[in-house]
């Protein structure tokens, strides 16, 4: 694919302490995205606002669900590459650049390493942690990839999973939707593992909930078929 035309995609949720960051990281990039737009999924504060005096396309939506915000974003996105970021997640500069690199090699979908937003050793441990995962299933195709806060597809590829599954994100997947979603990805394309750049995301989870109870959490999405695809087994 030469000279793609990318559209990002940020599903918020009373995201107005980090969504301009997001969107500024967007317009940062050495490869620039044909639009952003922020999808204010069920919010009571000022995400919305904060995005639209960026000057980014903005939809509301009364829905709860980042799969149904993911989807609403898609249906209007314009580029040939759909990017999904986390809200709270600050894209490297070079990041779109490089996913055109692979893109050349033939990968139709992927997710991009994370580091740490915060400073300090939990950070760079978690994420290190992460990294080596994501590392190991990278050599599984039957396997998901890990959790992604930044995913990216290509329309045809995105159009294959509708196609087969009936859906692209999976609305009836109450957590675990990046590991769904890659897991059926693996299914129909080549799916890519970009070490070299990514994003920087935030430590809240882990703040919030603690860092053992998060991996548990992450390892029930992996092994349990209730906590992603109904689908998932099928085929």
């Amino acid at each position: 694919m030469e000279n793609p035309k990318f559209s990002i995609i940020i599903p918020a949720r009373n995201e107005e302490d980090y969504i301009a960051r997001t969107i500024k990281s967007t317009r940062n990039q050495t490869y620039q995205p044909l639009e952003t737009i922020v999808v204010a999924n069920s919010c009571n504060d000022e995400t919305a606002r904060v995005a639209r005096d960026l000057g980014v396309n903005v939809l509301e939506t009364e829905t709860p669900g980042i799969s149904h915000a993911k989807n609403l974003g898609t249906s209007i996105a314009k580029g040939d590459v759909y990017v999904y970021c986390d809200s709270d997640s600050v894209m490297r500069p070079d990041l779109l650049k490089t996913i055109t690199k692979y893109l050349e090699k033939g990968y139709t979908s992927g997710k991009a390493r994370i580091w740490s937003l915060e400073p300090g050793l939990k950070g760079k441990l978690v994420f290190s942690y992460v990294d080596f995962t994501a590392r190991l299933l990278a050599n599984f195709p039957f396997f998901d990839s890990g959790f992604g806060a930044l995913i990216f597809s290509t329309k045809s590829h995105f159009d294959g999973l509708v196609n087969k599954y009936g859906y692209g994100w999976n609305e009836n997947t109450k957590v675990g939707e990046d590991l769904d979603f890659a897991y059926r990805s693996k299914r129909i394309g080549r799916f890519a593992y970009i070490k070299e750049t990514g994003i920087k995301t935030s430590m809240r989870r882990y703040d919030k909930y603690g860092v053992l109870k998060c991996f548990w959490h992450d390892a029930k999405c992996f092994v349990k078929p209730e906590f992603s695809s109904r689908d998932r087994h099928q085929d």
